[in-house]
């Protein structure tokens, strides 16, 4: 740490602040940053569950559908 320049403590939410504000400044998240976050972290849950779901062998969906680049085994 150079001279002269301090160091902020670590930031915290207390009861009553908006947990999506900016930790350091206060100000809010745009509302349509937070809900294309909302949004993008709502489709990556789902397709890790449906990822696990197919996985486990509880539900049966074709590779093609999940991966990319699957292939199936003698299909060219």
């Amino acid at each position: 740490m150079s001279r002269g320049s301090a160091r902020r403590p670590a930031p915290c939410v207390e009861i009553g602040q908006n947990p999506a504000s900016h930790p350091w400044t206060g100000e809010a998240l745009p509302r349509s940053l937070a809900t294309a976050l909302t949004v993008t972290d709502i489709a990556f849950l789902l397709y890790w569950t449906i990822a696990a779901l197919s996985q486990s062998g509880l539900i049966e969906i074709p590779a093609e559908w999940m991966y990319a680049n699957s292939t199936r085994c003698g299909s060219e």
